[in-house]
């Protein structure tokens, strides 16, 4: 049987091959290369990626090239230490290509990642025909010969082509060839970005890259660092912003330039916006320069290439052929000055008051929620009178003369308060402020590969529970997603913990109802991997009558995620309110309290969020400006307590899991434990979820598809028979590797036979609901109660007859021993009376008489024509299940 190679050979030779005449063989153990004259045949290619031999590429030929290459390395010092460990490295070598390729897509080039198969990353750049190697060489340590590094101390960056030509002593430097074996670690290399489509760059791409705008950021280190950092995090500083500004809309073709490869690149950006505030620069300020960029960090001193000149913009001029005194900079905030707690411009005659405060600005938040990310600044207003003002203001609205003239009458009151300009106030509070920058993250929960759990106080990982000290995490201002965290707790305390939540928490009602609830509770930290083929959830609903205590069951339970007040969210929220908190409890529960009709204003919406909930969506809503406000799918895993029952379409209750609280006698004394204790229930879920992240996921994988099979086997042919019993499954998996942590071996698997056995019965109540409410099923069982209750009428025969006034509409009539339904008459009489209740079918008459016929409960679903009143008409022949409905005392 013939081996699949990873790429075609003639595809290997197109992308990666330049000069075929000679290529260097890979030592054993990766000692070094051994170079051979011989030519690189089909062969030396399949031998190479059957790991038989490992070759090394020589990259230009005739002083030009096919490809590019960043090799991402960590420092020798570093991998030869004793216990180094590659994986500690991936996520920062990771980042830093993803960094990397940022960069070249905001030059329209696209980078490739490879896996080197030993302790780094490459990132390929293809180039559509063979380009000069000085021209590749001048662009690429352009843009990354001083990037700046994730861990500039142990990292570097290795830049091919190395040498602008080959030289008679040497064919200049090798590349160890992609889809092969390294020789020290034994690991193939693999391309982690798919290449069966490349994209190739194109001759004007690298020809638009050299530009004498370029120059500056090749020869001004305090900008190209800003760049970077722009391109990287999508963010830059309003100072920053403006520094770039300065410079570059001073330049014939800057702004655009600017605008292209920076500006667009930031996820706040705005072209109206830009295209405006890079004008406005234009006509009122001249280039910044070294000394202004020194004084506000944004340059960390002179440098040698800068010269004599004054500013960055130097650089552009002198490939001009200006020399360096012909390159004359002012910096308009130069004539900007603080006295007396109050600003002045001086650039007149006299000096002009513009302000009687200084607005000192101490913070610059970058807050990321993982969607929206913005940035707010705050610091304080200090008056003439030396009194103190806190002031925090959206870096959006600082920009803004309208908005910043709002928030500072907003602190300082209108009284004697005097905004001379706030365009020049803005620029002055720039000048003097000394903004510390901080981001926080909104984002509570697991990373993006599932390896870390973070909350505000703790970070989780297999190896180790500890204080988080990588990332601020912050719900600040979410209302009580403000409680969300977890703690840290001594061996001890946590064994005391348990046994409480076994002997008290799990026993405040019958073992069904707090089993089931906690093992719904405890499912976030194990979900990531239960699933890898569906990401749909369920809702889990406690139902009972209020008093019997299952909302503090469940109060106590969302406790396992944070300290929480009493007053949880509750049905009275509005939905865009409910789902925008939800989104907040991403990988926790996620509780809303009180469900009862008098608390749903409106019903249809709140069946639409369970639908979106768990189907990961949300709608958006139209702002008042004409926008739409983005939408804010629910992440954290739906609770709810309620009274009722949630009705709705059978897709509707299939999503669902409702448990019937049972409650035992209550004990008082257990209740004013888990009172008195439920604060402890933050610090035993990271030592949960430190349990799952060392399990072996593909058993857990395994686990929910042994129940699923096992639970659909009961059910299959049913309608939303996969849902239903993957929902339970995933319910009972969470319980399995929950109650072996809480008990051993033997208790644990007798607690999960137990709950097994109710969570089957639940099949059957499930499925239950479904029947009841697929819209063909509620429209044949109400359309027979409204002609019970006279709402509706079945003519007793053919003819034209009398009908007293109360009785409702004829949808149907009897002709001999049958009995016929205008269908489209009963279907849209059904609608409109069910609409008056607030619960319309959700389904068209063309598929509800579908699944009637399936369920022989008509016998045809196909129309066949009838005289009635001596017109045709189109019918169904029907039988109900009770047949006095037609007859004609009805």
């Amino acid at each position: 049987m013939a081996i699949k190679l990873p790429l075609d050979v003639e595809q290997f030779k197109k992308l990666f091959v330049n000069r075929d005449d000679i290529y260097s063989v890979q030592q054993a153990a990766g000692s070094g290369y051994h170079k051979t004259d011989r030519p690189i045949t089909e062969q030396t290619i399949k031998d190479h990626m059957l790991g038989k031999q490992t070759i090394g590429l020589y990259q230009l030929k005739n002083n030009t090239v096919k490809w590019a290459l960043l090799d991402i390395d960590i420092n020798k010092e570093v991998w030869s230490a004793p216990g180094f460990k590659v994986e500690d490295w991936e996520d920062k070598i990771t980042q830093q290509a993803i960094n990397i390729q940022k960069i070249l897509k905001g030059r329209g080039m696209t980078g490739y990642r490879e896996n080197s198969g030993f302790k780094g990353e490459h990132v390929w750049v293809f180039f559509a025909e063979a380009v000069s190697s000085h021209l590749v060489k001048s662009v690429f340590d352009g843009l990354f010969k001083d990037m700046k590094m994730i861990d500039g101390e142990n990292m570097h960056i290795e830049i091919f082509p190395k040498q602008s030509s080959a030289t008679d002593t040497g064919p200049g430097s090798l590349v160890k060839a992609p889809l092969g074996k390294h020789q020290r670690s034994g690991k193939f290399s693999k391309f982690i970005d798919p290449i069966d489509n490349i994209i190739l760059v194109p001759n004007n791409v690298i020809d638009k890259a050299v530009n004498g705008l370029d120059n500056i950021f090749d020869n001004c280190a305090a900008f190209r660092n800003l760049r970077d950092e722009g391109i990287h995090s999508e963010h830059l500083t309003h100072e920053a912003r403006l520094a770039i500004g300065y410079v570059f809309s001073n330049v014939d073709g800057g702004p655009e330039y600017i605008e292209d490869v920076l500006f667009s690149k930031l996820s706040d950006y705005d072209p109206v916006k830009t295209k405006k505030a890079l004008s406005l620069l234009k006509e009122k300020y001249k280039p910044i320069n070294c000394a202004t960029l020194q004084s506000q960090g944004l340059c960390p001193g002179p440098c040698a290439n800068i010269g004599n000149s004054s500013s960055p913009v130097t650089f552009f001029f002198k490939q001009k052929g200006f020399k360096n005194e012909d390159v004359k900079c002012v910096n308009r905030l130069d004539d900007l000055v603080a006295i007396d707690n109050g600003y002045y411009d001086t650039k007149g005659a006299m000096p002009e008051k513009i302000s009687n405060f200084v607005l000192n600005l101490f913070d610059q938040v970058h807050i990321d929620d993982g969607k929206e990310p913005y940035t707010v600044f705050r610091g304080q207003i200090v008056n003439e009178e030396n009194q103190a003002f806190d002031i925090e203001i959206d870096a959006d609205d600082f920009s803004s003369a309208d908005k910043l003239t709002g928030a500072i009458y907003s602190a300082l009151g209108n009284s004697g308060t005097y905004i001379g300009d706030p365009v020049r106030i803005r620029h002055a509070s720039n000048k003097y402020s000394q903004k510390n920058s901080v981001t926080i993250k909104k984002i509570f929960g697991y990373n993006e590969n599932h390896s870390k759990y973070y909350t505000p106080s703790v970070l989780v990982t297999a190896d180790k529970i500890s204080s988080n000290e990588e990332l601020i995490i912050s719900m600040e201002g979410e209302a009580q997603a403000e409680s969300l965290d977890m703690g840290l707790i001594s061996d001890k305390d946590f064994e005391d913990l348990k046994k409480h939540i076994k002997a008290d928490l799990l026993t405040l009602a019958d073992f069904e109802t707090t089993h089931s609830c906690l093992a719904h509770a405890m499912l976030p930290p194990i979900e990531p991997f239960v699933d890898t083929d569906d990401k749909t959830k369920y809702a889990f609903f406690l139902r009972g009558q209020s008093g019997t205590g299952k909302s503090f069951l469940m109060t106590a339970l969302q406790n396992f995620y944070g300290t929480f007040p009493e007053d949880v969210v509750t049905w009275a929220s509005t939905p865009y309110a409910i789902q925008r908190l939800g989104y907040f409890f991403k990988d926790t529960m996620f509780l809303v309290d009180d469900f009862k009709q008098a608390n749903i204003t409106n019903h249809s919406q709140m069946l639409q969020i369970l639908q979106t909930y768990s189907d990961n969506t949300a709608r958006s809503r139209l702002m008042s400006s004409g926008k739409a406000a983005g939408s804010w799918p629910i992440k954290g895993f739906l609770a709810i307590t309620g009274e009722d029952t949630i009705g709705g379409e059978a897709s509707n209750i299939a999503r669902m899991i409702t448990i019937e609280y049972g409650g035992a006698r209550r004990d008082i004394d257990k209740g004013e434990r888990v009172k008195r204790l439920k604060g402890l229930y933050k610090a035993f879920t990271p030592r949960y979820i430190q349990h799952i992240l060392k399990q072996d996921k593909t058993e857990i994988s395994d686990t929910r598809q042994k129940y699923l099979r096992e639970f659909l086997k009961l059910i299959e042919g049913q309608p939303n028979d996969v849902r239903i019993s993957r929902n339970i499954a995933i319910l009972l998996t969470s319980y399995h590797y929950l109650a072996h942590f809480l008990w051993n071996k033997k208790d644990a698997e007798a607690n999960i036979a137990r709950l097994k056995i109710y969570l089957i019965s639940l099949l059957g109540d499930v499925m239950g609901k479904t029947m009841e409410e697929k819209s063909s099923r509620r429209f044949w069982e109400f359309l027979q109660e409204y002609i019970a209750a006279d709402k509706l009428q079945i003519a007793p025969d053919t003819t034209t007859f009398s009908m007293p006034d109360k009785r409702g509409a004829v949808v149907g009539f009897k002709s001999g021993k049958k009995t016929y339904l205008i269908h489209k008459v009963a279907f849209g009489e059904v609608q409109r009376l069910l609409k008056q209740s607030g619960e319309p079918l959700k389904h068209g008459l063309a598929a509800i008489l579908h699944d009637l016929e399936a369920d022989n409960l008509i016998k045809s679903a196909t129309p066949t024509p009838r005289k009635f009143n001596g017109k045709s008409v189109r019918v169904i022949e029907v039988e109900f299940d009770e047949p006095d409905l037609v007859d004609g005392d009805n």
